[in-house]
């Protein structure tokens, strides 16, 4: 695509030329060729990834090669091209100070503090430089300003990549002087989206004021292990605190990766948090979560999406919940210890609840039978909340670690039972370690689940734990249904849309019988768009599946596509 795109001029027919060029001079035709190129078409969604790593997969995505190119066809298509190369910015602000031509002597003066002991001298900007500047910084709608794992400081992560790095007075120095010369306004007008690190340095929170605007929406804080703790406490408060001033209107919020954000939320950070009026969706990652931080968050009146991680190593939360109320929460995904997920639930309520994801690990110094009975009894609890009968989706995960031999494993009829109760459910997810799957659980599920469309029942191998665990035994295949049963399940369900359960292997009877009923079938099941049930690729059973889902897409299940990735990293660390 990109050498057509590059070299469209040089067609040799000129009636062809002068309609290429008139198609692709139309706007929207060429915003529409030129967002090829990139994942995301608008950096303002209404809500972004909760997840951070989806985030930099996003930005990591974009196609700056071809959209360099493109941006150098002609100059109608230099703007909308560089529109869309600097959207997103995956390493700081460093592409927009390499537009300073004369920023690495300044650097090299300034470099060495133990060098140099007088203060950094002012860098002086020209101003056809800061127009320039200015012009490709209203571009950018979402900076990663920090996405390694080295924890560099922040003067790091603003310097000029594969050059002079900043120290922090430097940092410091050029921060101020951006500042001063936009007026006191934000260098990045536009900017939406911002990922962000925590630093115990003086350029920290002035780097952080000169970035964000109000009309950022995103913020993605990632703390990181200072010591003490407590320093790290303060810092992620007085973030919120320049946040709230300068980002009125932020209305998606996610903190990850800081085991002590429990001081910070019990006693700044939960009074901060409940200025954010217009917060929409919150994600406390690692974090211990607890009833301050609840009652602050469900004082936001629009706070529709909420994901907590709850850890059971430190000092025990359970006993300072409260009967919390959110007035407009509509997804929630808490994870965690099963005891202290089940706790966390029975303590919150909304009117609005339509859709839950609940993931349960296996926590420390626990053994697999009090596990085991602890996620069984949290699903019990689920069914029985008052909210349950309002979800039309549920997403349920359970990771246990590998059992001994005279433990009992994991039922899925244990796990369905108080789940059949909630009769209106539309789409489920169940996520299980080392669950059977029988022929009667597809005809209890049928039952128990009129209205649903989407099904995936995947039970995670036990080789997969086992490798974690570094423990070598005997596994003992588990019961998959028929795909015959399955495919019989489909075709009576016409509201099905997407279904994902591995089959048994197909022996050659059952091909032979499953083409024959593609044959016969009069009316094949046209909603049916995604089909992920098989163990292996087999030309005439994809024939024969064509015909009975016709616009569906077929492909392997979860558990042997991750069988198959870690066969493949296995067979590369061997060679390694």
């Amino acid at each position: 695509m990109c050498s057509i795109v590059a070299d469209f001029h040089l067609v040799s027919t000129p009636m062809s030329d002068s309609a290429t060029c008139l198609a692709l001079a139309i706007p929207e035709v060429l915003e529409e060729v030129l967002y090829h190129f990139s994942p995301v078409r608008c950096w303002g969604t209404a809500f972004p990834p909760l997840s951070v790593h989806d985030l930099v997969n996003q930005v990591m995505g974009v196609d700056r090669t071809s959209l360099a190119r493109c941006a150098l066809v002609c100059r109608t298509w230099s703007s909308y091209a560089l529109d869309v190369l600097w959207a997103a910015l995956p390493d700081s602000i460093s592409p927009l100070l390499r537009l300073f031509p004369h920023l690495q002597e300044w650097l090299r003066f300034n470099r060495d503090p133990s060098m140099n002991k007088q203060p950094p001298e002012r860098y002086q900007i020209p101003e056809s430089d800061w127009r320039r500047f200015q012009q490709y910084a209203l571009r950018v709608r979402c900076v990663l300003y920090y996405r390694q794992r080295s924890y560099p400081t922040p003067s790091e992560c603003i310097s000029v990549r594969g050059r002079t790095p900043f120290n922090d007075g430097s940092a410091m120095s050029l921060f101020a002087q951006l500042c001063e010369i936009n007026g006191g306004q934000p260098i990045l007008p536009n900017l939406h989206i911002l990922q962000w690190s925590l630093h115990i340095t003086p350029s920290c929170l002035l780097a952080l004021r000169t970035l964000a605007g109000p009309r950022l929406t995103t913020l993605y804080i990632e703390g990181i292990y200072c010591m003490p703790p407590m320093e790290e406490d303060t810092e992620i408060a007085v973030a919120l605190a320049t946040v709230r001033v300068a980002c009125p209107t932020l209305e998606h919020l996610r903190i990850t990766g800081a085991r002590s954000i429990r001081a910070t939320l019990n006693h700044s950070g939960d009074h901060v948090l409940r200025h954010f009026q217009n917060i929409r969706s919150v994600q406390l990652d690692l974090a211990v979560v607890v009833d301050p931080t609840l009652c602050a968050l469900a004082l936001l009146p629009r706070l529709e999406v909420m994901d907590v991680t709850i850890r059971p190593d430190l000092p025990g939360p359970r006993d300072a919940y409260k009967r919390n109320a959110f007035s407009a929460l509509r997804e929630l995904t808490a994870r965690g210890d099963a005891r202290e997920v089940g706790e966390f639930l029975q303590y919150l309520t909304s009117p609005r609840l339509s859709f839950i994801k609940l993931l349960i690990y296996h926590g420390h110094l626990q053994g697999y039978s009090v596990v085991h009975h602890d996620a069984i009894e949290c699903v019990a609890a689920l069914s029985l909340l008052p909210w349950a009968k309002t979800l039309a989706k549920l997403h349920l995960h359970i990771y246990l670690r590998q059992r001994l031999d005279d433990e009992e494993g994991l039922k899925l009829d244990a796990i369905l039972r108080p789940l059949l109760s909630m009769c209106q459910l539309e789409e489920v997810t169940l996520r299980l370690t080392e669950v059977e799957v029988t022929d009667a659980n597809l005809d209890t599920i049928a039952a128990a689940w009129p209205s649903l469309r989407t099904l995936s029942l995947c039970s995670l191998p036990s080789e997969i734990w086992q490798r974690l665990a570094s423990a070598v035994t005997v596994v003992v295949p588990l019961r998959r249904p028929s795909l015959l049963r399955i495919i019989d399940w489909a075709i009576r369900r016409p509201g099905l849309q997407s279904l994902e359960v591995e089959a048994a292997a197909v022996s050659p009877d059952e091909l032979r019988e499953i083409e024959d009923i593609a044959r016969n079938l009069a009316s094949p099941q046209m909603n049916l768009v995604q089909f992920n049930c098989l163990t292996s690729e087999d030309d005439r059973l994809e024939t024969a599946l064509s015909c009975l889902f016709p616009k569906a897409v077929l492909g392997l299940s979860a558990e042997r596509r991750e069988s198959i990735r870690y066969a493949a990293e296995t067979t590369e660390n061997t060679t390694w």
